[in-house]
């Protein structure tokens, strides 16, 4: 194998092997960026009320994405600060150093007892990720919102709604929150399908680090000669 990083610790593996899990690392990059930066779920807010309000000038509809939310947790400050940072730790820092570090190793010339201490710090920082949370959060979001914001207001509570309902077609339902997936969403599910073939601790790619910078642990069962 050409080039720097693992290579220098005299790795046995072709150049081919080194492409594809740089191609793989790099693409949990890209898709985890894509994750970040695009909206990950709308907030919805329909029925009667809400469409009177937008017609108004007042749309509480908006697009959020995993970078906004970890802003946004810290504008109360306080206590909120440390769920922010919570935010910052398991959506942004983890899934960004993770393939970061892992292209470092695989291309940047170093010693090898440096590239095995890099080597540890990767695999520790792959443990602050969680992708995963947020592939659940956002459906079960919608189904618990919908429903429950759904029961805020009705014509019992608040005559207006039984006109509002009427008049804008929307029987039963006076308002309600939705949270609907965006397109960042579907960067997320690929992003982390990834991330379990090329980024996560026991995956391929973490397999054949260890392999370039441990290459005489026949760690079992071992079907190689």
């Amino acid at each position: 194998m050409s080039g720097g990083g693992v290579s220098a610790s005299g790795s046995r593996w072709a150049d081919w092997e080194l492409v594809l899990h740089t191609g793989l690392v790099s693409a949990q990059l890209v898709l985890a960026i894509c994750a970040l930066g695009f909206p990950i779920f709308l907030r919805d807010v329909s029925g009667g009320l809400g469409i009177y309000l937008r017609e108004h000038g007042i749309d509480f509809n908006g697009s959020f994405s995993m970078w906004q939310l970890a802003w946004l947790a810290a504008q109360a400050g306080g206590p909120d600060y440390f769920m922010a940072g919570t935010c910052v730790v398991f959506l942004i820092a983890g899934p960004i150093l993770r393939p970061l570090t892992q292209l470092w190793l695989m291309w940047v010339p170093m010693r090898l007892e440096t590239q095995k201490g890099l080597h540890r710090m990767s695999r520790h920082v792959s443990i602050f990720y969680a992708f995963e949370v947020m592939l659940l959060a956002v459906p079960l979001l919608n189904l618990a919102f919908g429903p429950m914001t759904n029961q805020f207001l009705s014509p019992g509570i608040f005559p207006p709604c039984e006109y509002l309902e009427i008049h804008y077609n929307t029987p039963a339902v006076c308002l309600q929150i939705g949270v609907d997936p965006e397109v960042g969403y579907y960067f997320t599910i690929a992003a982390y399908m990834l991330y379990l073939i090329s980024g996560v601790d026991g995956s391929p790619t973490h397999k054949y680090l260890h392999r370039c910078l441990y290459p005489d642990d026949h760690t079992p069962p071992n079907c190689r000669s």
